[in-house]
């Protein structure tokens, strides 16, 4: 269950993302730093991190911190605020600061030679004539290349390096140097052309700093970002730091912690700055403050945001001016680590409303953490609505001129209790009015849920048309603003249920509702995305309100390990059984409740394989009609490529083959017709690589599920034909409004055709007989037009 994802610069190499099982409850959001704590303790001890030290910043506070395990074990010290971490690769971000405040004085340009202020030359090999820039430097496409047998040689355990800053650039870039060496100091590629991550070209800006502010580089940091971020005890020495406090390095070997030790090497301005988590906080505060920090301007705001731009895009898309780019969770700074393991990481959202601080000591994947980390931090409100209750006359859908109740259950984040909070709730929709909006929290404590919900009163006006209504909620305490929170209701019924069932931490950077949304708004009909997770459970009878129920589980799940919980298959369970339609998209049912009765007598699937390793590209089965002539990657493209570990079934109890995985036998979709109709997916239909494939397999998915879905109105005619419509059943009226010969056909919810009646040409209406209560679908047909209608009884 492997992802990988490309993240910041980091000191040694770039690490993939790696998600891992975590065993919490499932929640829409991870809004309790209680529940962040659990995580970051349970992926400690399954990836055997030793120790680690965070902080998340944002809009302006700090709003969650945390110091967990082990600093030093042979000594058992605990990680805490007095621990220093060896900060790696995110060093840079102070030597490109301290770079630019040079050139802020106009002591540099950073288009200029970096042979017009060294006193020695550095020249490419291959390309003697092409100048080595700052900006070339910054961004790592200056061609400098690290040769790790020089690095290797030079580091240095438990004492600092005896090799100066200036004596190994010379060394190292002069022809004349001991470690010089033409084929590994320099790629292959003339300057400006290529991107190549390189400590060695850092280092060289460290030793720049040196020769144009005429200060040694380790006292020009202190001096001109170090003490006016009050980071008193951050210092490139370990003849400086009390040692008995610095976290030492770990890897995990043969189930023991080995350890590395302190080091040091004489590549300082890359990745040799020692710090502990309040003092690098600092330095985030100052970042997200736009270069300001307790009112010293380290750096003007221009300056760093000419730092996280790119100028190399073509060959450097991720890369600023020392900064780095996480495309996948639009962040800029910077990642380091050694031994193949992410360490450390500073970075702030692209927007610069959040940012995170992260230090560990190994000894294996934090990626997992850190992610979550970043979750949090997007989704951080101090209060937030964890669960909401839609309270209306029992069948969760809000009708013309009803008047509904919610109930929002809310959580404090917040790192301290709060008493006598006052709610106002806000709905802009002209079809929603607010009866009762205003609620109070008399107490509420640092961490937990109201111990009552917030009630409020609502009543929808005259729906012509199914609309969702953005609601949010202001909090005050004192009469003073202290937070705000969101969410979305459905008002009005629509043709098809969307059931989110996404749990996973980085749901929202694969947006699978909206593909899902996306397909079925192009097939024609109005849907109703309901998140499973944060409103009140639904009932069997809510499912089968609907013409046809889309569910998906998006990315994989194994963090939560809550697909389909035993709640959920009941509720499946009971709508199947009352001739439900259901397409299900889960690349990881299988693994997870694949030995269940619900799997195999409900899903007709035996399961094979937990993690399919071959081509991921779907083929259609011939002669079918929801596969035929259908085949397509699950990757790339403009799908959200998260399929990570698809699964491989195989159909039983009459199912049928949809999909096979390419150029194999083994089976991706299946469908069941019978008493119920089903498609299941084995793989997420939102990786689908291309649109057009997505809304052709959607289109015909529906056509399956409830035939009277696929028929489109051809006359471009609106309004009823029906009435009245809800009905009892005894007296239903159908207007013939084409006014020639058609006729009527009725579907019930299962798409059986349970009545059909000739109009003849002077007839204008027609009486149904008795219908029992459930859904229908009357359809109205002429030589040359369809017109289709949904028809509820009660």
């Amino acid at each position: 269950m492997k992802n990988p994802i490309l993240l910041i610069l980091s000191f040694f190499l770039i690490t993939p993302f790696i998600f891992c099982q975590v065993n919490i409850p499932p929640s829409a959001k991870l809004t309790s730093h209680q529940k962040l704590t659990q995580i970051i303790e349970d992926q400690m001890v399954m990836n055997n991190i030793s120790g680690l030290s965070a902080t998340i910043i944002k809009e302006g506070k700090e709003v969650w911190k945390i110091n967990r395990g082990l600093a030093h074990r042979e000594t058992n010290l605990a990680v805490s605020d007095s621990v220093s971490f060896l900060l790696y690769s995110a060093t840079k971000l102070f030597t490109g600061i301290g770079i630019m405040q040079l050139w802020e004085e106009g002591l540099l340009e950073l288009d200029d030679p970096v042979n017009d202020y060294l006193p020695f030359e550095v020249i490419h090999p291959d390309f003697p004539d092409t100048d080595i820039t700052f900006r070339m430097l910054m961004s790592h496409v200056g061609g400098v290349r690290d040769n790790w047998t020089i690095i290797n040689a030079l580091m240095t355990f438990g004492y600092d390096t005896p090799v100066s800053l200036s004596d190994f650039c010379y060394r190292y870039f002069s022809e004349e140097g001991s470690y010089y060496n033409p084929d590994k100091s320099f790629n292959n590629n003339e300057p400006g052309t290529r991107w190549e991550y390189s400590n060695c070209g850092v280092t060289l800006l460290g030793y720049l700093i040196e020769l144009i502010s005429g200060q040694d580089y380790a006292e020009y940091i202190k001096e001109h970002i170090l003490v006016p971020l009050e980071m008193d005890n951050s210092t490139f020495y370990l003849s400086e730091l009390d040692t008995s406090l610095l976290a030492n390095e770990y890897i995990f070997y043969e189930d023991d912690y080995l350890a590395r030790g302190f080091r040091s090497c004489p590549l300082l301005p890359a990745g040799f700055l020692h710090v502990k988590r309040e003092e690098i906080r600092n330095f985030q505060f100052m970042i997200l403050n736009h270069g300001i920090y307790n009112g010293q301007n380290i750096i003007d705001s221009t300056t760093l945001a000419m730092m996280q731009a790119r100028y190399y895009p073509d060959i450097a898309p991720n890369s600023g001016l020392i900064f780095g780019y996480d495309h996948i969770n639009h962040l800029w700074g910077h990642t380091g680590g050694m031994n193949q393991n992410l360490k450390t990481s500073v970075s702030h959202s692209y927007d610069g409303n959040w940012g995170v601080t992260f230090l560990c000591n190994g000894a294996q994947d934090p990626w997992t953490i850190l992610g979550m980390l970043y979750q949090y931090a997007s989704e951080y409100e101090t209060l937030s609505a964890e669960h909401i209750e839609i309270m209306d006359d029992g069948n969760l859908i809000i009708k013309s001129n009803e008047d509904v109740g919610i109930n929002v259950s809310v959580q404090n984040n917040f790192q301290e209790d709060l008493y006598d909070i006052e709610a106002i709730l806000h709905c802009d929709h002209s079809e929603v009015m607010l009866i009762d909006s205003i609620a109070t929290i008399s107490q509420i404590s640092a961490g937990e849920l109201s111990e009552d919900p917030l009630s409020f009163q609502v009543t929808s006006g005259s729906i012509s048309n199914c609309f969702e209504a953005a609601f949010s909620i202001e909090f005050f305490q004192d009469g003073q603003f202290l937070s705000e929170t969101s969410f979305k209701l459905f008002f009005g019924e629509a043709d098809i249920l969307l059931v989110s069932d996404e749990t996973h931490f980085y749901r929202k950077k694969a947006n699978a509702k909206e593909f899902y949304q996306n397909a079925v708004d192009n097939a024609g009909f109005s849907n109703r995305t309901y998140e499973i997770n944060r409103f009140n459970f639904p009932s069997a009878g809510f499912l089968n309100s609907f013409q046809a129920v889309v569910w998906f589980t998006g990315l994989d799940n194994a963090v939560y390990n809550d697909i389909l919980s035993g709640e959920k298959q009941e509720l499946l369970t009971q709508y199947l059984n009352n001739g439900g339609k259901l397409f299900l998209s889960s690349q990881n049912a299988g693994d997870a409740i694949g030995d269940t009765d619900f799997y195999h007598n409900y899903l007709h699937a035996n399961h094979l394989n937990s993690n399919y390793s071959g081509y991921l590209r779907a083929v259609g089965v011939d002669e079918n009609a929801i596969g035929e002539g259908l085949n397509f990657n699950l990757s790339g493209g403009d799908g959200n490529s998260i399929c990570l570990s698809a699964n491989v079934m195989e159909p039983i109890n009459n199912a049928d083959v949809l999909f096979n995985y390419y150029n194999t036998d083994s089976v991706a979709a299946i469908s069941y017709s019978g008493l119920y109709r089903l498609v299941f997916c084995s793989f997420p239909f939102s990786a689908i690589q291309y649109e057009e494939t997505r809304n052709e397999l959607m289109d015909r998915i529906l056509n399956f599920l409830a035939p009277s879905v696929g028929l489109q109105n051809s006359t471009g005619q609106k309004g009823s034909v029906i009435y009245p419509n809800p009905s009892d059943g005894v007296a239903v009226n159908i207007r013939n409004s084409f006014g020639e010969a058609s006729t009527i056909q009725v579907y019930d919810n299962g798409g059986r055709l349970i009545y059909k009646k000739q109009f003849i040409d002077d007839d204008r209406s027609y009486q149904l007989p008795f219908l029992n209560s459930g859904l229908y679908f009357v359809v109205l047909t002429n030589d040359s037009d369809v017109f289709s209608e949904k028809l509820i009884v009660r």
